[in-house]
């Protein structure tokens, strides 16, 4: 099963609270070893607002925790460097967000926020992504799909 990416981008826009709430940083979360997922939420902020916790992993599970707690709601980020990559980025966001952090995140996933800083053909990464959470096998999952491109959104796209 193959669908078009559903740009819902517009909705987040009207109910954005540009750079109200606030950025915090988990306790031991060390920026200078995560940069990117710093730059990403400060974008977020600025755009569409709301209170944004950035997670440091380590603080919950070795597996791997979501990067970002958004308006209480849980995400993940990840930046493909080859479109070979994209399922097992996907799988793995799925996977990530889909945990709880020590019971007290159930139910609140958010989504993933795919950064295609590294991609020239964001329409190819967006395509598989969607390819990928629309085979029956997937883990399902609830929330929404960012995909970012040169500091911009390109696309949201919601799961259901």
């Amino acid at each position: 099963m193959h669908n078009k990416a559903v740009d819902v981008t517009d909705e987040y826009i009207v109910n954005s609270m540009v750079n109200n709430g606030e950025i915090i940083y988990d306790d031991n979360f060390k920026k200078e070893l995560s940069h990117e997922e710093v730059i990403v939420a400060k974008y977020i902020h600025q755009v569409l607002g709301g209170d944004i916790k950035l997670l440091w992993h380590k603080n919950y599970c070795d597996e791997g925790s979501p990067d970002y707690v958004w308006n209480g709601r849980l995400w993940e980020l990840k930046t493909p460097s080859e479109l070979s990559n994209v399922p097992w980025q996907t799988r793995k966001a799925i996977s990530q967000i889909s945990k709880t952090l020590h019971g007290t995140m159930q139910d609140k996933q958010g989504g993933i926020i795919f950064d295609c800083v590294n991609m020239d053909d964001v329409q190819r990464v967006i395509d598989k992504v969607i390819e990928d959470i629309s085979d029956p096998r997937s883990k399902y999952i609830t929330g929404d799909i960012f995909f970012l491109k040169d500091g911009k959104f390109i696309v949201i796209h919601p799961i259901k």
